[in-house]
């Protein structure tokens, strides 16, 4: 069993959206969930092609997307 004393009690939003950065990931996103095996799944706002957020009635539209692992590029930028 694993020791859940050594996880972060809490994150900041800061910690948060630093890692988005760290993925490449708008901060449009409302949902992130990384799995080990097949990669990220994220849901994220909908825009239209000036960037604001599109709406269904009072309710944001959300698109969600998987985001698969691919190969890791290597020195000289080829995977």
């Amino acid at each position: 069993m694993s020791d859940y004393a050594a996880y972060p009690q809490r994150i900041t939003r800061a910690q948060a959206l630093a890692a988005l950065d760290a993925l490449g990931i708008p901060h449009t996103v409302t949902e992130l969930r990384l799995d080990a095996s097949t990669g990220a799944d994220v849901t994220l706002y909908a825009r239209n092609a000036d960037g604001r957020a599109i709406a269904h009635g009072d309710r944001p539209v959300t698109v969600s997307l998987h985001i698969p692992f691919g190969e890791e590029a290597t020195p000289d930028g080829t995977a």
